[in-house]
């Protein structure tokens, strides 16, 4: 599941002239005696559209607070229903797949579902978004707003119309899925997509850091990785304040460690000393910490290059077991045509995909980091969770950063989510 960048965005706003407030029921105007009430500033009557490559926005603003006024962001597809063909049985997903004879007869695309397609596409991508979160303005010297936000996809005839040109893919019913894709300003879907999820397995880390900075060949804890630790020890504490996911007995609290190693030399070699890495960073964490539980793994060089990075330790707390996550795949392949990046591993993906190791950080991490700070972006780094750009259905704040930039861009504010 790729994604890209399309062109370049713009912001139009239209507005028109606001008529002078008038006193809200029971109060009566100042009678002259003494001096006027200083009213904030606010929108008025003006109402805000971007027009973006990846979708529209518009603000209708009512308020002040405690009046609620609505964002909408409006994903516009041109859908192209393609049948399934017999080339496509090379692709990795069908190849050992075994076709039926009813399979063999059902590459056509019914055309009684297309439009009916089309509809349950826009279902997921809404009930996916919308209203999961809520924009705030409070800006010193402007009467405070807040708006609720919408999430819509409109079908358009052209293609020089669409943000996204989606291909619907029809696969033969009961044959493996195809993996859907989202690249710049196209993407194919499996025609399932939009009303057959998939669910996984997780358990999520509510602490999840990399700790990089082991010299070549070394298992020792430098000062380069000493600086790593104390920041994971110092986050992992805050974690146990009153109120926080860690607010629970030290017993009760799991920590996965990873040990990594770089590609050269051989495999046995690095597997071990991946684990003696592990090893340090699991005894230096006891130690500090009190912990009890950690289960130290060296998986060496596997899947890794001899890039420096990989000298190093990830490692995860969780509280709680494993527990099953459905994700509507249309739904998530929509937060990539809104600009976001995947959040779940995927050490060795296909050719041309960046991987993804647990605890990178996805593409839209500095968006989140520059837009709500550190602490909304850390909860989003790569993982397999809950989240909708990883394998469930959540939308965390992060997820809103880009209908909030288009919004701060828009009107001139900085907005902040809840």
């Amino acid at each position: 599941m790729l994604e890209g960048v399309r062109g370049e965005e713009a912001a139009v706003q239209r507005q028109a002239p606001a008529p002078a407030p008038a006193p809200a029921p029971g109060v009566t105007p100042p009678s002259g005696h003494g001096p006027a009430p200083q009213l904030l500033p606010d929108f008025g009557n003006t109402t805000f559209l971007h027009g973006g490559p990846r979708f529209d926005l518009r603000y209708e603003p009512v308020g002040p607070s405690p009046a609620v006024g609505k964002v909408t962001a409006i994903l516009k597809v041109h859908v192209i229903f393609k049948p399934f063909e017999r080339a496509m049985m090379r692709r990795k997903e069908f190849v050992r797949h075994r076709w039926s004879r009813e399979q063999l007869n059902d590459f056509a695309w019914p055309e009684d579902q297309q439009q009916q397609w089309v509809g349950r596409f826009s279902n997921a991508v809404s009930d996916g978004w919308k209203e999961k979160h809520a924009f705030v303005l409070n800006e010193a010297g402007f009467a405070p707003h807040r708006a609720t936000c919408d999430v819509q996809v409109r079908h358009v005839d052209t293609p020089e119309e669409a943000n996204t040109i989606i291909t619907a893919q029809w696969v033969p019913r009961g044959a493996p899925r195809l993996r859907s894709s989202v690249t710049g300003g196209a993407a194919e879907l499996d025609a399932r997509d939009v009303d057959q999820p998939e669910t996984h397995r997780v358990r999520p880390a509510q602490l999840i850091r990399q700790i990089p900075g082991f010299g070549h060949d070394s298992a020792e804890i430098n000062p380069a990785v000493e600086a790593h630790i104390l920041d994971f020890e110092d986050r992992f504490r805050q974690l146990r304040q009153p109120g926080r996911p860690f607010d629970v007995p030290v017993d009760d609290i799991s920590v996965g460690v990873t040990g990594r190693a770089t590609s050269p030399g051989s495999q046995r070699y690095n597997r071990d000393l991946g684990m003696r890495r592990a090893s340090a960073v699991q005894d230096r964490l006891m130690d500090d910490l009190g912990l009890s539980m950690a289960i130290g793994i060296g998986t060496g060089e596997t899947n890794a290059s001899d890039d420096p990075k990989f000298r190093r330790v990830d490692v995860a707390a969780t509280v709680g077991e494993e527990r099953e996550v459905a994700q509507n795949v249309a739904a998530h392949e929509a937060g990539h045509m809104f600009g976001l990046g995947d959040e779940y591993v995927d050490e060795r993906p296909p050719t041309g995909a960046v991987p993804k190791f647990a605890g990178d950080e996805p593409t839209h991490a500095g968006d989140i980091r520059a837009t709500l700070g550190d602490e909304a972006a850390d909860a989003l780094l790569v993982q397999n969770g809950p989240s909708i750009m990883s394998q469930g259905s959540e939308v965390r704040p992060g997820h809103y950063v880009p209908f909030l930039q288009a919004l701060n861009r828009v009107t001139s504010k900085t907005w902040s989510l809840e």
